[in-house]
């Protein structure tokens, strides 16, 4: 029942960490991009062991998870390098 609060959060985390990453670093690296989903994913998960008090549950996300955040990295480091060399 505690999953919608978590998504959410998670969610938010992620927009809070990449625009702070982005106006702070003004540039696209597979570092930052690391960067950007294990502090969500980590600081996530540790809300959601508070949510749930079960850490084997909190910790699954990221096991589970590993690769859809290999996708988010690989895939958005080459759409946000795409988006970067695009001439508007």
């Amino acid at each position: 029942m505690a999953v919608l609060p978590v998504i959410i959060l998670k969610s938010s985390l992620l927009a809070f960490v990449a625009a702070y990453v982005a106006r702070t670093f003004k540039k696209v690296s597979i570092a930052l991009l690391i960067l950007v989903v294990l502090s969500y994913q980590i600081t996530g998960s540790l809300a959601e062991w508070a949510l749930t008090q079960s850490f084997a549950r909190a910790i699954q996300d990221i096991t589970i998870g590993i690769p859809g955040m290999l996708i988010q990295i690989i895939g958005g480091w080459f759409l946000l390098k795409k988006l970067a060399d695009y001439e508007f």
